[in-house]
């Protein structure tokens, strides 16, 4: 390696460091960090207590008793680790100190009453207890406005709230009203509110696999998939984007968040990239579709694939296999175009003074390899569900003291720790006020009256609604953020298209709202993610997010491919399922040449080519015989026309004196 400072060097700056980054840990006093971390255990202990049904003394937690006492711990934490306001970023107001004792208080109330909450009903409940609960409400919104943004916070406000004004909606929008009382007695007493939905996916599903996140970047996995992709693509055409692809698509599925994925990666990969040729439009764009698309990939996924578990009433491991062909498609799909672009432009890779060496990288990582190998296995052969991420973390954990320089000293496991309670934190933050959301829309029925609205719009054509979910989907995720986006339409968008299309694979239409959750983080004029890439890179905002949606196209088209077609989400007869993976693998190939102008085995293409590689491919890769019939017949032609140009061309030249 040479002595400036390479990207593998710099990114050691940035693994690792979330509690860092992203809260005000470090910033607060001594006591206050005890306090945390101590939090932090207590939680975890409780939450395998929890995931392998341990019981002390013959005691077993209550479950609404312990989503009560996990909420004290965690979401009373995030308002000591996430500032209200940038210029707190580094002290803790007398307020923040203040809702934090006021959220583990109350929520250790509610626990000490859960069983009566649950049996005998606390809805409706006293005034004292109403304005407790309250408050409560007031508190989680806070919690929302800080993680998600305002935005956010006043999606759950207004979808929240409905029940207080559905009484005066006209027609299909119509459902009786109900009183503030009563909608904060079901938010924080009833099934539907903070202990339904989001107590189930944070306490029964996701923490376990947010400690094995943790556990994960806090021990340097970050910094080995930037390494292991540098030594593996760094040096072949277009090197760079190819590893701020992989790279990114590894760290997004286990952060869940693409806007911080992008803040991680791309503050090694697009300088990166911008030093080997590729515009600043080009690089912040790679970097906003890999990471966005991050939440895409198994094993981990975020926390989304978790909610839609939870939705579907199926083990997580087959959301995760549904989701693998359509997320590699997607990735394969970044990494094609970035090779055209690459080779368009005559962009070579890095130099190899730069470049890590393969096997001095597994050397030094290979146990991340096995403890993910090790995951998946759990989760797909032994299908051990919740316990899955806790028996990999161990075994990471074991492994980790094989070797001096990796061994879990004192100041890791205190970094390790710090980095688990400020990711369940976040997390909580994030999706305690999906409860909020849900029963707004369920406690009196207004999410048939929504299906109803859905079917009236679509005439009862299953396409058309599709297409009308496409846009309501674009319109929840300029939030910014997918679980929510994705809750609102399983709820109410969802039921439509079954009741049109009752034969739909039901994985397959949840999968769909998931992709097209998440569009506006690289679709213009939103486009979240493409500019908070185009900051790193100094480029044009919106030029950059429209060269996101070009580099992304194939996002655009993958949902309709599996929606028709099951087979691409592995459920169908074998050899069906290999055939349609193959066409959307050449379809992606002649898509990504048609987009970027250059083809492999035609160079580059003129525009007229373009267009037919495009519209070849994507009706090659349709899932239904006539039209890849159609494609493949245009393809063929389209080679057979360059071919004969060529060698007439060569013809030419030969016969030319």
């Amino acid at each position: 390696m040479s002595k400036k400072e390479s990207p593998v060097q710099k990114s050691e700056k940035i693994y690792g460091t979330i509690e860092v980054e992203t809260t005000r840990f470090k910033y607060l006093p001594k006591s206050l960090r005890v306090i945390v971390l101590l939090a932090g255990v207590v939680g975890i202990f409780l939450c395998v207590l929890q995931a392998f049904t341990i019981s002390i003394n013959g005691f077993v937690f209550f479950q609404k008793t312990f989503f009560y006492i996990l909420f004290s711990i965690f979401a009373s934490v995030a308002f000591l680790l996430l500032p209200a306001r940038k210029k707190d970023r580094q002290s803790l107001p007398w307020y923040d100190l203040l809702i934090f004792l006021f959220l583990l208080g109350s929520f250790i109330y509610y626990a000490r009453w859960a069983w009566d909450i649950a049996m005998v009903g606390w809805v409706p409940t006293t005034m004292t207890r109403t304005i407790i609960a309250g408050l409560t409400v007031v508190a989680i919104l806070e919690a929302a406005r800080r993680t998600g943004g305002l935005p956010y916070m006043i999606v759950c406000v207004v979808l929240g709230a409905f029940p207080l004004y559905s009484g005066l909606m006209p027609g299909a929008l119509y459902a009786p009203a109900l009183n503030l009382r009563e909608l904060i007695a079901f938010n924080v007493f009833g099934s539907t509110g903070i202990t339904g939905l989001p107590a189930q996916v944070v306490g029964t599903l996701i923490i376990g696999y947010l400690i094995f996140a943790a556990v994960l970047l806090a021990s340097g996995a970050g910094q080995f998939f930037i390494e292991i992709s540098l030594a593996i693509l760094g040096k072949f055409r277009g090197g760079p984007a190819k590893v701020a692809v992989i790279s990114s698509a590894l760290f997004g599925s286990l952060s869940g968040s693409g806007v911080s994925n992008i803040m991680a990666t791309g503050a090694v990969t697009i300088p990166t990239m911008k030093r080997m040729g590729f515009s600043s439009e080009f690089a912040g764009a790679v970097e906003a579709c890999a990471s966005t698309g991050g939440v895409l990939l198994p094993p981990i996924m975020g926390s989304v694939a978790f909610v839609m578990a939870v939705f579907l009433g199926i083990p997580y491991y087959q959301v995760a296999i549904a989701a693998f062909i359509p997320g590699l498609l997607y990735f394969f799909s970044l990494l094609m175009q970035v090779d055209s672009y690459a080779a368009k432009h005559g962009l070579q890779g890095l130099p190899k003074a730069e470049l890590p060496s393969f096997w001095k990288v597994l050397k030094n990582g290979w146990h991340f390899i096995i403890v993910l190998v090790f995951l998946v296995w759990a989760l797909v052969v032994m299908q051990m569900g919740v316990k899955a991420p806790y028996y990999a973390t161990i075994i990471l954990l074991g492994l980790s003291f094989l070797r001096k320089d990796t061994r879990i000293t004192w100041q890791k496991a205190l970094k390790i720790l710090s980095t688990i309670v400020s990711l369940v934190a976040q997390t909580m933050a994030i999706i305690i006020p999906i409860g909020i959301i849900v029963c707004g829309l369920t406690v009196n029925g207004v999410a048939g009256s929504l299906t109803a609205v859905a079917l009236t719009l679509g005439q009862n054509n299953a396409l058309l609604i599709l297409v009308i979910g496409v846009v309501i989907c674009y319109i929840m995720g300029m939030v910014g953020l997918v679980t929510p986006a994705y809750i609102f339409l399983a709820i109410s968008f969802a039921p439509a298209v079954i009741d049109v299309y009752p034969a739909i694979n039901v994985v397959a239409l949840h999968l769909f709202i998931v992709y097209y959750s998440i569009i506006a983080a690289i679709t213009p004029p939103v486009a979240a993610g493409a500019f908070v890439a185009s900051t790193i890179a100094n480029s044009n905002p919106m030029k950059t997010s429209l060269q996101s949606m070009r580099l992304g196209i194939i996002i655009y088209l993958v949902p309709f491919f599996f929606i028709y077609n099951p087979n691409l989400i592995l459920q169908g007869m074998w050899y069906n399922i290999i055939l349609y993976i193959v066409l959307c693998i050449l379809g992606i190939i002649a898509i990504a040449g048609g987009v970027e102008g250059y083809m492999v085995g035609m160079g580059r293409v003129s525009a007229w080519k373009r267009i037919l590689l495009v519209v070849g491919g994507f009706t090659l890769a349709l899932p239904e015989w006539r039209t890849s019939l159609t494609g493949a017949a245009i393809l063929a032609v389209l080679f057979a026309i360059n071919f004969l140009t060529k060698r007439s061309r060569l013809k030419k030249a030969e016969s030319t004196p």
